[in-house]
């Protein structure tokens, strides 16, 4: 799951931000009137401030108008009641605010009017992410300035925005009131074996009606970027008849029983097929709140499906001390000079100039990167694979399958069998070099970690296709992070929603963490960091080697001495 750090610092900034806001009169705490009842808190979310917007004040002027309807979004009741008052009626009912939210840097200012258009204002911000219809949220670094022109007639005597029509769909929100308004969920998928529960986050407002967003969005599919790597246990073109009830840890979901898109419908499925899709369903729903009971109704009639838990896995567990390389000998690295790995760390001794690599816990198999290329270890001894130079450091998926690249970015698969096919890329520009890469835990992504040419760092989140079985492709699209300034070291997954970096080199190296689609969050300096590794437990089981080979990890907001000795760090895989 995500990390409660990452959240809880975000929530942070943004309540002071927020308060700040209130303060200057942006939008306003209620002081009167009843005490109502809420609706299910979100069980990760902060208590902060309640916001609320003003209905436009009787003989408001244009400028007014505008900067009202823009305070009036920061509130997002399920239809952004208060927000529509600012329309005129011919588009209140037609506005669709989240057609697009643009995230402002700072609060969107109205400009002066221009004489020439008096009934028209122009909305100047900087937007520095934007989340689409479908929730997917996306880092803009580019600084640019944007503008939204709104015009405006008379109602009843008083103004009102009635357009333009085109562009009027959508919300502005600066960055401090988009984390107060909305949170992200992890909407689960399948990875082709169904062995792993696979998360997209999304982003929707905090309204009654989230859950049934969080379903509605599970059932339309995956994003572009993941369509090709997870699969839904649902039939395409599955539809809700009615909101998500939820109450008191309790779910019902009651689904259409016409024909899906793919001419079946949901009560068609299989037993086996029932149960995976409540497992999905459930996981989803548990991105939001905690759900003690769960019922899947078709047209209101119980579908009967099986209550026992389904086996798949979400956020995998790795083993519980890092993998690294102490004088001789790869050992799991507790404290001092940690315990070996068995016939595999005696296998490894025949290896010179180690430089890192990944393990795969369950099966005890080691990639490893040394002078010759790369190598598979295992119990068995010591198998070349990869003799290319210039190698970087190979990471090893749940299915054994060892990728393996060079820095200019031609990344080979290698089967059990040594069997090498190449794995076509478009994400290493010419005249870049593929710091890193390193398949997340549930062998669905490919993290790659660029130095581009003149500075133009990426950091993205690649889709893995299987076909023909497990022989894996790479999608066209990938998710690409904000990644963070400075020449990029080493990335790693945190776990499955989240990756992290270390950057700039030398005494001004630091880690970054980020939430796949989501925002970045600087983690603290790291001088002369070299490696980095993903653990258990979020932020928290990170470890990052350095170059006089102390092994640090994240302790009360700071990286410390672990009182590990190593020269070089692998990241873990499951089984």
């Amino acid at each position: 799951m995500r990390s409660a750090r990452i959240g809880h610092v975000i929530r942070a900034v943004a309540a002071g931000a927020i308060l700040a806001a209130v303060l200057a009169g942006c939008v306003s705490v209620p002081t009167t009137g009843a005490v109502q009842q809420g609706g299910t808190i979100r069980q990760d979310t902060d208590a902060g401030v309640s916001l609320t917007a003003n209905a436009p004040t009787p003989g408001a002027d244009p400028t007014d108008i505008v900067n009202g309807f823009l305070e009036a979004q920061a509130v997002a009741d399920e239809k952004f009641a208060v927000a529509r008052e600012y329309l005129a009626s011919s588009v209140a009912k037609k506005w669709n605010p989240l057609k697009a939210v643009s995230i402002s840097a700072a609060a969107p200012r109205v400009l002066d009017a221009d004489p020439s258009t008096p009934t028209t204002r122009t909305v100047s911000f900087t937007e520095s992410a934007h989340v689409d219809a479908g929730g997917s949220y996306t880092q803009d670094t580019s600084g640019a300035t944007s503008t939204r022109d709104f015009d405006l007639v008379q109602e009843h005597g008083e103004w009102r925005i009635a357009g333009p029509a085109a562009d009027l769909d959508g919300i502005v929100l600066s960055a401090a009131v988009f984390t107060s308004v909305f949170n992200s969920y992890a909407l689960y998928f399948y990875d082709p074996s169904y062995h792993y529960l696979v998360p997209d986050v999304r982003w929707y407002p905090n309204t009654s009606v989230t859950s049934t967003n969080i379903v509605e969005g599970m059932l339309a599919g995956p994003t572009t970027a993941l369509a090709q790597s997870v699969t839904s246990a649902f039939p395409v073109g599955t539809k809700l008849t009615s909101l998500v009830s939820l109450a008191a840890g309790a779910a019902v979901v009651d689904f259409d029983d016409s024909a899906s898109a793919g001419g079946q419908s949901i009560d068609d499925a299989s037993l086996e097929t029932r149960l995976l899709m409540r497992a999905q369903l459930l996981a989803s729903l548990s991105s939001y709140t905690s759900v003690l009971s769960l019922d899947m109704t078709v047209g209101g009639v119980e579908l009967a499906t099986p209550t026992s838990a389904a086996k798949a896995v979400v956020n995998p567990s790795v083993g519980a001390q890092p993998i690294v390389l102490s004088g001789d000998s790869i050992v799991s690295a507790g404290t001092g000079k940690g315990t070996p790995l068995g016939a595999v760390t005696d296998a490894a001794r025949a290896l010179a100039g180690i430089e890192g690599g990944s393990y795969r816990v369950g099966a005890q198999t080691l990639a490893v990167l040394a002078a010759d290329g790369v190598f598979r270890v295992d119990g068995t001894g010591v198998d070349p694979v990869d003799p290319r130079a210039d190698l970087i450091a190979p990471s090893v998926d749940p299915y054994g399958i060892i990728w393996s690249a060079t820095s200019a970015g031609a990344i080979e698969a290698i089967d059990a069998d040594d069997t090498s096919r190449e794995v076509t890329q478009s994400f290493v520009p010419a005249g870049g070099r593929l710091v890193s890469l390193d398949v997340s835990r549930d062998g669905t992504r490919l993290l790659l970690y660029i130095a581009g040419p003149d500075g133009a760092n990426s950091l993205v989140v690649v889709g893995i296709v299987r076909v023909s079985g497990r022989v894996p492709t790479l999608a066209s699209t990938g998710i690409q992070l904000p990644v963070a300034t400075g020449l990029p070291v080493d990335a790693a997954w945190v776990d499955d929603q989240t990756v992290a970096t270390i950057s700039g080199g030398g005494a001004g190296t630091v880690a970054t963490a980020y939430l796949v689609g989501g925002p970045a969050q600087r983690l603290g300096s790291v001088p002369n960091a070299v490696a980095i590794t993903g653990g258990n437990g979020g932020v928290t089981g990170l470890r990052i080697l350095t170059s006089d080979g102390t092994l640090l990890a994240e302790r009360s907001v700071t990286f410390q001495d672990t009182g590990v000795s190593a020269t070089a760090l692998f990241t873990q895989q499951p089984d």
